[in-house]
């Protein structure tokens, strides 16, 4: 099975739906600028809302002021509300659109006008979401990616469920490439489903819980306000909470102080835990995936219901993530990207995402995708020793001036680093490999779990070689390869490897006569 190879360790569619993609689109257009529906002025609202948060940096330090947060909540709050709903009428006023058998054309901006035109042909997917404000009156929102785009170029909220269809054919129409008897025989085939249940989404939510990092981040900023912190300890303390823990642990023993806070610390992290599965349980209910020929569609949403779809061909790079939770639970996630995603490290992406599959639906799913068997190497062992010399190094020093300036810890604790950053260092180099197979190129990188990003060698934009200094003493370098929509780099590798790597995936995309997206 591929993931055998790949692990170290070891509207619902029944069908695809015939509508939009077996009714040819008619040849009338729309003869004058139309408008989306009034019930868009919430899509708008909320729009210019998220826009709005961006000032909450500056609102953080207002309420910090005495005199300012008074200010802000008499005058500037409710002008603020009066602002945001003003924009939010007048966006919808002035936004227009009109579409023909080739392109859409959008006119918007109340100030700054733009109008803007984008060609079907150039369309990478035609995606359908249908917002619960939209439900009772069977409005949808249609959003079309356009190609090398680092986000949705256009969003049609408020319109007919019809109406988003005609324009998701003409686009799909636009692209047609296959004969009569093949487009038949795809619209009989189902090469792959799969249907989430309840207990999937809850191993979702284990699996990818980000309130954890969340809670990371909002944590210090609500520490600088003394306010908060005076009103918390107040509401704690009219429970009884704290004199009742101060009078138990006084004819109680230390252990006993040690059980409640460890108590407490479960409780919170099944808070915590739990808010991450109902939010799983709300973005992906009811999730249904379909596979035929070379399209590839799901449904998800429990209040915003979500049609997406991918073609094989656009295909840039493949993610496979299984975190430590994820191997308890013998599970993994996919994500399939393609370029209309922001192609740096780091930057966040909206791929196509399959979020929980077992290892057989995983191999089954990377064998339709035609990812072929990895052939994994390792990098140097060498990095080890820089690394914990480094940042070893580096908190010794910051420990040792710590120590002998504050007296609170023990010169004995600056032995410390060394050993803990180097069995760091062994795990990640441990776990970060790399392969160059038949057709495509994975590093695989992980500490506790690990994820692969597959690029097919033909899909590589970009290729770089670099030596630095160690490169040079030890006879190895880092290569890092751009797909149209990740950015993947892998160091350590010895300089034969790599200009093998550098020469293969070259000449493959020299040999390349096919679809690039």
């Amino acid at each position: 099975m591929l993931m055998s190879r790949f692990n170290m360790n070891s509207p619902h569619i029944d069908e695809l739906k015939s509508s939009p993609v077996d009714t040819a689109p008619t040849d009338t257009s729309p003869a004058e600028w139309q408008r989306v529906s009034p019930i868009a002025v919430i899509y708008f609202l909320l729009t210019n809302i998220k826009h709005a948060l961006n000032l909450w940096p500056a609102l953080v330090g207002m309420l910090a002021n005495q005199h300012a947060r008074a200010w802000l909540f008499t005058y500037g709050v409710p002008v603020l509300v009066l602002v945001v709903l003003g924009f939010a009428f007048l966006s919808y006023w002035f936004f227009r659109y009109q579409f023909d058998a080739e392109k859409i054309q959008i006119r918007s901006g109340i100030f700054n006008k733009k109008r803007l035109t984008l060609n079907f042909e150039r369309v990478q997917e035609a995606n359908l979401e249908q917002a619960i404000y939209f439900r009772p009156f069977g409005l949808w929102t249609l959003r079309l990616e356009s190609a090398g785009s680092s986000k949705e170029e256009i969003a049609l909220p408020g319109i007919s469920e019809a109406l988003a269809l005609e324009i998701k054919q003409r686009v799909l129409s636009s692209k047609e490439v296959v004969s009569e008897s093949s487009a038949g025989e795809a619209k009989t085939l189902v090469d792959f489903s799969l249907k989430l249940n309840l207990l999937d989404l809850i191993r979702y939510g284990l699996m990818h819980n980000t309130m954890i990092y969340l809670v990371a981040i909002v944590a210090p900023l609500l520490g600088q306000n003394d306010a908060l912190w005076r009103s918390m300890a107040n509401f704690v303390e009219r429970l009884g909470i704290t004199q009742w823990l101060f009078d138990y642990l006084a004819v109680h023993n230390a252990i006993v102080g040690v059980f409640v806070v460890a108590i407490l610390l479960v409780v919170f992290f099944i808070a915590i835990y739990s808010l991450s599965i109902v939010l799983a349980v709300i973005k992906y209910w009811s999730y249904s995936l379909v596979a035929q020929g070379e399209r590839l569609q799901y449904e998800a949403g429990l209040f915003n219901r979500v049609a997406c779809g991918f073609r094989k061909h656009k295909l840039q790079t493949i993610i496979i993530k299984q975190s430590l939770l994820a191997r308890l639970l013998n599970r993994y996630s996919l994500e399939i990207r393609q370029t209309n995603e922001r192609a740096t490290a780091g930057a966040p992406t909206q791929g196509f995402i399959i979020p929980v599959l077992t290892v057989d639906q995983l191999d089954e799913v990377l064998s339709l995708l035609n990812v072929d068997e990895p052939h994994w190497k390792r990098t140097r062992a060498i990095q080890i020793l820089w690394h914990s010399l480094l940042w070893g190094g580096l908190l010794t020093v910051a420990l040792a001036v710590f120590a002998q300036l504050s007296a609170v810890i023990s010169l004995l604790w600056i032995i410390l680093p060394i050993p803990l950053v180097s069995l760091i260092s062994w795990k990640a180099w441990y776990s970060k490999r790399f392969s160059l197979s038949a057709n495509g190129f994975a590093i695989r990188r992980g500490l506790l779990g690990y994820s692969i990003a597959y690029i097919p060698q033909v899909k590589v934009q970009k290729l770089e070689l670099a030596q630095g200094p160690l490169g040079r003493f030890h006879t190895c370098g880092t290569m890092t390869v751009w797909s149209g929509a990740t950015r993947e780099s892998i160091n350590y590798v010895d300089l034969s490897k790599l200009n093998t790597c550098h020469a293969t995936i070259l000449q493959k995309v020299a040999n390349f006569k096919g679809h690039w997206m």
